[in-house]
């Protein structure tokens, strides 16, 4: 590639393309979960605003009394909330830890980094959702039931998702709903998806394959692609300007600056080749801390051991 071709990408999303310092992927599009809400439940809660920038997103504190709210004005077998954290989308728990500004791999992305006061004030804030009962019990990380499959039934007044997840609900959904930013503590943070493209070096055209990947990550092609399939762009130029959504394109700007609070070091840790392994670890101490009764503790060393393990 050119040189200087990387400058045409946000810092989180070349990040996430690095393996000890060396790229091996061009980043396409990425997306990161907000809250998406149902209004009429909100207003029969009496909760008559939320935020409408990333500056000022709802603090912890601010989102738990929200849920509250919400708790006491809606029948048992309802909840105010479902988070999109099953199976391989565990990771998305990582952004409570980032929120917090913490690590769960030091800087050399091999040593664990979760044992410290922000690891555990994430899994203590996380665990509250099920004692409190702001999500039913079947939110666990290894529920089979999804976050959005919740929401769509009117089950939670609130839920975590993505920008993918936009033409569905549009399409789907019959009542009225709107999208907020993820809350925040020490600082925003948000999970980071997407998909990368690569090309091997061991290709018989390389100049061919060189040009498609430049092709692919031109600014009118990444915008018409991620405005058409509603996802978010890579590019720093298409970040700063913003892309319109073919469908529901009011939602945009949430999506997009939720997005830009994503970090490098967040999307560098969590594109670490032992990913696979450590998701293991996060779904089954996370499982057993969720609805399992182990205390915050006990999971905060036991990740910490695990990742210790997946790294080795």
């Amino acid at each position: 590639m050119a040189t200087g071709f990387s400058d045409r990408f946000t810092p989180a999303a070349w990040a996430a393309v690095q393996n000890a310092k060396k790229p091996y992927g061009v980043p396409h599009h990425t997306d990161t979960s907000v809250i998406v809400y149902n209004k009429a439940a909100f207003a029969a809660a009496g909760i008559t605003s939320v935020p409408t920038t990333l500056d000022t997103a709802w603090t912890w504190d601010e989102f738990d009394q929200v849920a509250k709210k919400l708790r006491a004005a809606l029948p048992a077998e309802k909840y105010p909330l479902a988070v999109n954290w099953q199976g391989n989308g565990v990771t998305r728990w990582l952004s409570w830890l980032f929120e917090a500004d913490g690590r769960f791999l030091a800087e050399d992305l091999k040593t664990p980094a979760i044992d410290s006061a922000a690891g555990r004030a994430a899994v203590d804030f996380t665990k509250s959702f099920f004692t409190s009962k702001y999500v039913p019990q079947n939110n666990s990380v290894k529920s089979t039931t999804l976050a959005s499959d919740t929401w769509y039934s009117q089950t939670a007044a609130m839920t975590f998702a993505g920008a993918f997840f936009v033409p569905d609900a549009t399409k789907t959904l019959s009542f009225e709903w709107g999208a907020t930013f993820s809350p925040r503590k020490v600082r925003s943070a948000g999970d980071f998806g997407g998909n990368a493209l690569v090309a091997t070096a061991g290709t018989k055209n390389p100049d061919l394959a060189a040009k498609f990947l430049d092709f692919m990550t031109q600014a009118d092609s990444m915008r018409d692609f991620c405005a058409g399939a509603s996802l978010l762009p890579t590019r720093r130029d298409l970040v700063a300007s913003g892309i319109n959504f073919k469908v529901r394109p009011e939602l945009s700007p949430v999506f997009i600056g939720q997005a830009s609070s994503v970090q490098p070091r967040d999307s560098g840790q969590v594109a670490s080749p032992s990913m696979s392994k450590i998701i293991t670890v996060l779904k089954d101490q996370l499982e057993s801390a969720f609805v399992g009764g182990q205390s915050t503790d006990a999971t905060i060393k036991s990740i910490s051991a695990g990742i210790a393990a997946a790294v080795a």
